[in-house]
This record gives structure tokens, C-alpha cells and sequence, in this order.
């Protein structure tokens, strides 16, 4: 009897900060400084949501492709490319740990805000192209999918623009389909890695046309990626052997890979921001006697938006603009 009246006495006593009123904590997180530790379940206010756009484009685009892989085919393949790229970027955040909410309770936070100097960037793209051999007689298909993470910092800055230099971590997929061949008409590429980024904008024009021109780019340190051996069929890869034997290592001398998209973003009067870019993809690899090849270049066209991410209690936040439900 004596436990159950203790544990009782102790449940109100958690649950007393449920009723408190809200003059415990201030309405504006950045301004409150919390030096005494909370109860456990002390919920402190909504927090303050900065103004750190994301910028999303989305483009399609339409191009070339010239295509070689030694385990299909020794010759050369060239085509149409058709393709999907995504990229979005916003500024970093740091954190105000003088600032403090709840302290000690399991909904504690530090509020955050915009920092300047650091950018998250990431890009996606999808791809299909349709190539045919130089006798015209045969084709090879083939879709890819990318996509990259990464984090740069600002390293230069001034009238000419912005420039910034990071990492990145990257995969890549792709399949290939031979209509010619009967024993291995098809094969697989896909490889993971870290790589060195850069990002370059530079803002002109005036209040009336602003203009946008940005440049991204990046290209492989290291990482992992697969192949097969000379002649092997899928059958014996499978069946016969480990495939992680398959698994080597990646570098920019055996795996040399480029990856950029250039572009302006135009304002439409007040209506969108029309994108108008370029994106090349660059993609070698020699290993186990086989050699493989690819590059493309691609006309983009796309829109760009931005969006101020809201969440939670944040949206239905007297001080958030109206939402439309």
C-alpha cells in the first residue's frame, strides 16, 4: 500500500507542469534564456521557425548521349537522351545553446538559426536514353538513376558572386539492355562515394528582371563500385562465386566521374521563375579487363520555387502567414 501511495504521489508531481500557464515560458524562443532545469514532462512553446528558404528546381532536359561497354559490346553506341533533374539548396543553421528551452524535460530544445556561411545542396536525376550501333542494326537501352548529397562552405564572396566548396556523398544505378546480344544482353553499373563539390552564383540585373546564374559541380574521390568479371555471365556471378569479390574499390584514376548543371533562373513578371540550364555527365570505369564509358549532355528546362518549410504546432502559429485550410 505504502508503494502505491509513493508511486501516486510521484505521478502528480511529474504531471504538475501540464497545468502550469504558459507565462512559464515566453511566446519568443530566441529571446528566452532558461538557466533552472525543467520537470520531465514540461512542454516549452512552438518553436521559432527562421526564414531559411529552400530552393527547388526541376528541370527536363533533352540531349545526346555516346555510350561504349565492353561487356555488351566493343563498339561505340550514340543516341537521344531524355532526362529528369531535381537540385534544391538552402543556408545551414547554428545553434543558440544559451538559449535554451525546457531544460531537463524529454521535449527540450536550443533553438537555431541562419548561418550564413554553410549550404546544404542536393541533386537528383533520372535518365533514359535509346543508342544505336554505328550499322544502325542494334540498340542498347538504358536508364540511370543518381543522386547526391552535400555540404559546402562559403570560401569566397564579394560583387562577382558567391562561390562554395564542400563534399558530397553520391550513388548511381544504372542498367543497360543489349537487343543484340543472346547469352548477356544486359548488365548493371552502380557504385557509392564521396566526392569533392563546388557551387558558384552570382545575382544581376535589377529589381524590375533579377537575374540568377548558378553553377554546380563535383567529381569522385572515393568510394565502392561494382563490376563483373571479363566474360562472366550473370549466371556464374550468382551461383558460382561471392559477389562481393564484385565489390571494388573506386577512385578518380579507375572511376573517373564528372557531374555539373549550369543555369539562370528568369522571374516571369510575378507569376514563376523560369530555369534554363545544361547538365553533363561524365562516367568511365576500368576494371577487370572491361572498359565502360558514358557522357551526356542535356538542354534543361524547368521552373524554380522556394518554400519556407513549416511544421508541427509552428503552422497553426498566429504569426505564420495564412495557410489555405
Amino acid at each position: 500500500m505504502k508503494k502505491r501511495i509513493t508511486l501516486l504521489f510521484l505521478l502528480v508531481c511529474a504531471l504538475l507542469p501540464w497545468g502550469a500557464k504558459a507565462e512559464w515560458f515566453p511566446t519568443d524562443s530566441t529571446a528566452h534564456e532558461d538557466k533552472a532545469k525543467s520537470s520531465l514532462f514540461a512542454v516549452p512553446p512552438p518553436q521559432t521557425r527562421f526564414h531559411n528558404v529552400t530552393m527547388t528546381t526541376r528541370s527536363i532536359g533533352i540531349g545526346g548521349i555516346l555510350l561504349g561497354d565492353t561487356y555488351l559490346t566493343p563498339l561505340s553506341y550514340g543516341g537521344t537522351h531524355f532526362s529528369f533533374v531535381s537540385q534544391s539548396l538552402h543556408r545551414g543553421y547554428k545553434r543558440q545553446r544559451e538559449s535554451s528551452l525546457a531544460r531537463g524535460s524529454l521535449f527540450a530544445y536550443t533553438p537555431r538559426t541562419l548561418d550564413p556561411k554553410w549550404l546544404h545542396h542536393t541533386l537528383f536525376s533520372l535518365g533514359y536514353a535509346r543508342t544505336l550501333n554505328p550499322a544502325g542494326n542494334a540498340n542498347i537501352h538504358t536508364l540511370e538513376l543518381s543522386y547526391s548529397r552535400s555540404l559546402l562552405r562559403q570560401v569566397a564572396y564579394g560583387t562577382w558572386g558567391e562561390l562554395f566548396a564542400g563534399g558530397a556523398l553520391a550513388g548511381r544505378a544504372e542498367g543497360l539492355y543489349s537487343t543484340r546480344n543472346g547469352n548477356n544482353p544486359g548488365t548493371i553499373h552502380a557504385s557509392v562515394g564521396l566526392n569533392a563539390a563546388v557551387l558558384y552564383s552570382f545575382r544581376f540585373g535589377n529589381d524590375r528582371f533579377p537575374i540568377l546564374a548558378k553553377l554546380y559541380a563535383e567529381t569522385r574521390l572515393a568510394g565502392a563500385t561494382f563490376s563483373q568479371e571479363f566474360g562472366e555471365s550473370y549466371y556464374e556471378l550468382y551461383y558460382f562465386s561471392p559477389i562481393g569479390r564484385r565489390i571494388h574499390f573506386a577512385h578518380s584514376l579507375n572511376t573517373p566521374s564528372l557531374r555539373a548543371v549550369a543555369g539562370f533562373d528568369l522571374p516571369i513578371l510575378d507569376y514563376c521563375t523560369l530555369h534554363l540550364g545544361y547538365h553533363l555527365s561524365l562516367e568511365r570505369q576500368v576494371i577487370n579487363h572491361l572498359r565502360y564509358y558514358r557522357s551526356t549532355h542535356s538542354l534543361l528546362v524547368g521552373f524554380t520555387t522556394t518554400a519556407l518549410p513549416l511544421g508541427g504546432r509552428r503552422m497553426a502559429r498566429s504569426s505564420q502567414p495564412p495557410l489555405p485550410l
